[in-house]
């Protein structure tokens, strides 16, 4: 028989969240307590799992308080502006490539700049690996704030597991999330105990470039290339992608849009 996780439940003061809806355009997924009950029963979706998703564009006025803690963890990775959150009193400003991590259970507050207010991808974890995962991190109560720098695949992995979650959260959905979440963390655990800054392989950075152009094939070309998840420190130009790869962008762009397609007409029905 399936062993499951328990989530304690606790008699929590009441926790507040503002959004200033219309200012911005926020997408959010958040999974019913029946179905993360019922992942938490399953072997291939207890270990890790998104409770819920999403992602704040320059989030003005986005304040969080909760006394109680949460029951989940909470990340949020900000790709730009500023935020803040206390933790047990203590203020700790949050900035474009920085990831807060907030442990279950604490108590928290956190809020956008006034001035520059951030645009965060954030997600609720639980799961029975969770802690493993926080430790190997490294965050902890009093050091929340870790820096990530910028990473290609830290927005693309997360793009996965929010796109999947829209489309809806069956079983097949959750097995997929669950280890794409595995995989987040990985890439985010490797990011933060390495030394570099950015992708130091240029191939890699041509290779992370024409990724993220293929799983956006609906979007423009500008948009790509200089979207600020498409490229690495220092900046990849389209100079650059056209001197590693021997084509430029737009062209590869054309290409994938036409393969595409005809990939799926050949495919046996």
């Amino acid at each position: 028989m399936s062993s499951s996780v328990k989530i304690p439940v606790r008699n929590h003061r009441k926790p507040r969240e503002r959004l200033v809806h219309g200012v911005f355009h926020q997408r959010i997924v958040k999974l019913p307590p029946d179905v993360i009950s019922d992942a938490m029963c399953r072997s291939l979706t207890r270990m890790l799992l998104p409770a819920s998703i999403g992602f704040y564009p320059k989030a003005k006025g986005h304040l969080a308080e909760r006394p109680d803690g949460s029951d989940e963890a909470i990340l949020i990775y900000c790709i730009a502006g500023e935020g803040w959150c206390v933790i047990d009193g203590v203020r700790h400003t949050i900035a474009s490539g920085e990831l807060l991590a907030i442990p279950p259970g604490i108590s928290h507050s956190y809020c956008a700049s006034a001035s520059k207010p951030w645009s965060i991808r954030w997600f609720h974890v639980v799961g029975e690996t969770l802690h493993d995962y926080l430790a190997a991190l490294g965050t902890t109560r009093s050091t929340p704030v870790v820096s990530l720098g910028e990473d290609p695949m830290i927005d693309t992995l997360f793009e996965e597991i929010l796109t999947e979650l829209e489309t809806g959260y069956v079983a097949l959905n959750l097995i997929y999330v669950s280890q794409a979440l595995g995989h987040l963390f990985g890439v985010m655990i490797r990011r933060r105990h390495s030394h570099r800054i950015g992708l130091s392989n240029p191939r890699q950075k041509v290779a992370s470039s024409i990724e993220m152009m293929r799983s956006h094939l609906d979007r423009p070309c500008e948009f790509l290339v200089w979207r600020r998840c498409a490229i690495s420190l220092p900046l990849i130009s389209s100079s650059f992608l056209r001197n590693r790869s021997g084509i430029p962008p737009k062209i590869t762009l054309h290409g994938s849009r036409c393969t595409e397609p005809a990939s799926s007409l050949l495919a046996p029905t």
